[in-house]
């Protein structure tokens, strides 16, 4: 974990670095402080504080219990790759699937943020000859299929990959018991989301 403090040297700041050193000692993380002195037209209200590159407070002093919440907050980054340009030109089954997933990330998300865990949602677009990771879902980086140990993954026939790519074409599907799903299913998302956060 990276923390940055910044500001002029004064009072608020050194403040600020203390309630940070007792809020890292007092959660026994592993943390790089770093102290940068100064202000300007380019940096935030000072004091200010920076937590692995997202500001966190800026022009007050932030007090060791908030500290302490702001360093124990998890991030879900969960990330969707699909052919196309867009979830407007992408094939039917991962248009599907990106509309579902965010209607669950938007469903999930206060809950999720009641209990320290922030929701990102990160859109990839792959090339044609990356057809084969079209319409995955990850979460922290594992796909949705090795959270959920009752779900497989299998290429299928896509009319509309065909489409995007020009030539005959198979899009994955998720196999869960004896059902096979273009789209994925809210219920899958939804589950290898609270799974993933640990939640």
């Amino acid at each position: 974990m990276k923390i940055k403090i910044s500001g002029p040297d004064d009072m608020k700041r050194r403040r600020m670095i203390k309630n940070v050193e007792i809020a890292v000692a007092e959660l026994g993380v592993s943390a790089e402080i770093e102290k940068i002195e100064g202000a300007g037209a380019a940096m935030p209200p000072t004091p200010a504080l920076v937590v692995d590159g997202d500001l966190k407070v800026a022009g007050r002093v932030a007090t060791v219990p908030e500290i302490k919440a702001l360093l124990q907050e998890t991030v879900l980054v969960v990330e969707w790759r699909h052919i196309g340009e867009d979830i407007d030109a992408t094939c039917e089954r991962c248009a599907a699937t990106g509309r579902v997933l965010a209607a669950v990330v938007e469903e999930v998300r206060p809950a999720l943020a009641a209990r320290g865990v922030r929701v990102e949602m990160v859109e990839t677009v792959l090339p044609a000859e990356r057809i084969a990771e079209s319409n995955t879902i990850l979460f922290n980086g594992t796909p949705l299929e090795d959270l959920l140990e009752e779900v497989r993954v299998e290429m299928t026939p896509c009319a509309s990959c065909s489409c995007i790519v020009g030539t005959d074409a198979s899009c994955r599907a998720i196999v869960c018991g004896d059902e096979t799903c273009e789209a994925v299913p809210a219920d899958l998302i939804r589950r290898a989301a609270l799974k993933a956060a640990g939640r």
